[in-house]
């Protein structure tokens, strides 16, 4: 069956993306900073578990471990770092949820957003499942890295609509959600490519505002990489999403639709 909806073009992408943004930079801000709050705090816990054995872990580092005796030194460098990827496992589901948030935003969806954010500790499975899937997105990418850098670059394009797809279909499973993301991606992964670098100009600007402009751009990105998965999405099912319902969006107006800045 051919296609019965076209994805709209970049331009018209980032357009829609502006508009998200207004109003929203505060909801979007808010979360960020709540994860990084809780990040913070998660890496202070071993540092606080291990208190002085902190510097010992230094010492291994530093090569200066010659005075401390082996049985403690390796006991604290191995636990000191099981503790933290144990932590960031825990912490995984926690992007994702933000991720999800931008998506219902794009969508039009009035969602608590805080509950969004720590939907992936709901259950056990949920919970896994998260950071089963972000652990294999990983594991893939890097292994198509090591073998060459493009492939690496195309693979992790390929499987990096996994967080959305989560909440989209929560029914699939680890694997099934990176074959979605593939599949849905299929014939978008240049077109996707040539977005993010749309943004080039702007990053390197942003340099030298000191990161001001970065509390806008970050956002805009995000947004864009969202609608953009929306649009492809709508185009891999013909435009009859199974997991939305059909909504008539009109293109948001802008003082600026005649074209797009791109820097």
């Amino acid at each position: 069956m051919d296609n019965v909806y076209t994805p709209l073009d970049n331009k018209t992408i980032k357009l829609q993306a502006r508009t998200y943004i207004r109003g929203r930079l505060w909801q979007f801000w808010s979360l960020l900073l709540v994860i990084s709050l809780i990040e913070m705090a998660a890496n202070y816990i071993p540092e606080l578990i291990f208190g002085r054995s902190i510097n010992e872990i230094g010492a291994i580092l530093t090569g200066a471990a010659e005075n401390i005796p082996k049985e403690i030194s390796y006991s604290s460098f191995a636990w000191y770092y099981v503790l933290n990827i144990v932590l960031t496992l825990l912490l995984m589901p926690l992007n994702v949820g933000f991720s999800q948030n931008t998506l219902l935003w794009t969508r039009g969806v009035d969602e608590d957003k805080w509950k969004v954010l720590f939907s992936g500790f709901t259950s056990a499975r949920t919970f896994f499942k998260t950071i089963g899937t972000v652990l294999l997105y990983t594991i893939l990418c890097s292994l198509w890295a090591i073998l060459l850098v493009v492939p690496g670059i195309i693979k992790g394009i390929a499987y990096s609509m996994y967080p959305y797809i989560l909440r989209d279909e929560p029914e699939l499973s680890v694997w099934q959600t990176l074959k979605k993301s593939d599949e849905i991606m299929k014939g978008y992964k240049g077109r996707f490519f040539t977005l993010m670098l749309s943004f080039i100009g702007w990053i390197i600007l942003g340099a030298f505002t000191f990161g001001i402009l970065y509390v806008w751009l970050v956002p805009y990105m995000q947004m864009s990489a969202v609608k953009f998965y929306d649009e492809v999405r709508r185009s891999y099912y013909n435009g009859a999403d199974p997991a939305r319902p059909v909504v008539n969006e009109e293109t948001p107006s802008d003082e600026n639709e005649s074209g797009d800045v791109t820097l």
